[in-house]
């Protein structure tokens, strides 16, 4: 009974022992060849539910001297009123502004357009709203005053801290006095040109391949119209017997009329006080060449006629980035150097020539455009929007 028990102890002592041997064995050999980490086991932390952050109010005030500000006398920065159709010409090159009276410039200044990651867009614009004092809601309720809207994607002329240098998020700052002035002195719908030289009107000789006079012939005595082209609206209320023609749009509104040509559409688009007239087919000389952005503005001259003038924005097209997706340099696609050359390539039928020459009268504008009035600058409620590179 004594010598089993002792066996069995001297047995367990040695199996103790090869282990410890076995263990340190193991140990040893795991220097060399050590093993594959266990993943660690990792608690997910608990979130702690955080309220729900406020939202920011906005700042609506006004400040005082914005409230009731006299319009109606000029600061001598500008004339008392403009005699023909005002346009605005913005030089980014220059940083400078001048105003137009027909084709008299009679006021300049400095301004400060979009730095690089937020540049001025370029092309011909129109103001389509105004606000003596508005507050961006795009920029942290940034001031605005004497807002004259361009885009509703946000670019206006507005007072602002002018340097002479890019220094913006798109618009244009205007030297405090001239935005209150140059507010006073425009209405809704003036034209503003943005492009990178110092731009002027062009008076033209020759308009007549667009605006004909309109052809009339007698009836019993009585003037009529010449056949329209279809797809032009009804002219004003004529009646027969009992019958009175309906007319979607009052021609006897005083605004004048905008015409869009669009070359990738092959359309010519007419709108009067922001509201579409008409849009009939045209042709286009070589449809699949760029021709720039053009803009013609009449004006009264002797004699009740209408003389016209011109202004064309330079620009790249991205028609010329890639062509059949090879790399095309820029300065290889032709475009149209001017405003006459791009004219002579538009070709309307005669009973939309002679309905616009009924139509148009001082104040008229009239451009020639890659981009269409279906771009979102150019959708119903403003005027034609004309955008380049």
């Amino acid at each position: 009974m004594l010598r089993s028990g002792v066996s069995a102890l001297v047995a367990s002592a040695a199996i103790s022992l090869a282990g410890v041997d076995m263990a340190a064995a193991q140990s040893f050999w795991d220097l060399f060849s050590p093993r594959q980490p266990q993943p660690v086991q990792r608690m997910a932390p608990v979130r702690s539910e955080s309220a729900a952050k406020p939202r920011r109010a906005r700042n609506l005030s006004v400040p005082a001297r914005y409230k009731n500000p006299d319009l109606k006398t000029s600061n001598g920065l500008l004339p008392a009123s403009a005699n023909g159709p005002v346009t605005i010409v913005v030089s980014t090159d220059r940083q400078h502004l001048t105003v137009y009276d027909g084709d008299t410039a009679v006021s300049d200044t400095v301004v400060s357009t979009g730095r690089a990651d937020h540049p001025t867009p370029y092309g011909v614009f129109s103001v389509i709203e105004k606000q003596v004092f508005h507050r961006s809601t795009l920029y942290d309720d940034a001031p605005m005053p004497y807002m004259q809207r361009l885009t509703w994607s946000g670019v206006a002329l507005h007072e602002g801290h002018v340097t002479g240098r890019p220094a913006s998020h798109g618009c244009i700052r205007l030297p405090a006095a001239y935005a209150k002035d140059l507010y006073r002195f425009t209405k809704r719908g003036v034209r503003v040109v943005i492009s990178r030289e110092d731009v002027k009107p062009i008076p033209l000789t020759d308009f007549a391949s667009v605006f004909q006079a309109p052809p009339r012939r007698y009836v019993m005595g009585e003037a009529v119209e010449a056949a329209r082209t279809p797809g032009e609206i009804e002219g004003p209320n004529n009646s027969v017997g009992h019958y009175q023609v309906k007319t979607k749009v009052d021609l006897a509104e005083k605004m004048p009329i905008s015409v869009l040509v669009n070359r990738k559409a092959g359309k010519l688009y007419v709108r009067r006080n922001f509201r579409p007239l008409f849009e009939v087919p045209i042709d286009i000389d070589q449809p699949d060449r760029p021709i720039g952005a053009h803009m013609f503005v009449a004006q009264a001259a002797d004699e009740g006629r209408t003389s016209w003038s011109s202004l064309s924005v330079a620009s790249r097209t991205r028609e010329a980035m890639l062509r059949g997706n090879k790399a095309v340099d820029v300065a290889s696609v032709s475009v149209a150097p001017n405003a006459e050359d791009a004219l002579k390539r538009v070709h309307i039928a005669p009973g939309v020539a002679a309905r616009l020459a009924a139509l148009a009268g001082p104040g008229a504008v009239f451009i020639i455009s890659d981009e269409g009035a279906r771009n979102k600058e150019s959708w119903d409620g403003t005027n034609f929007i004309a955008l380049v590179d």
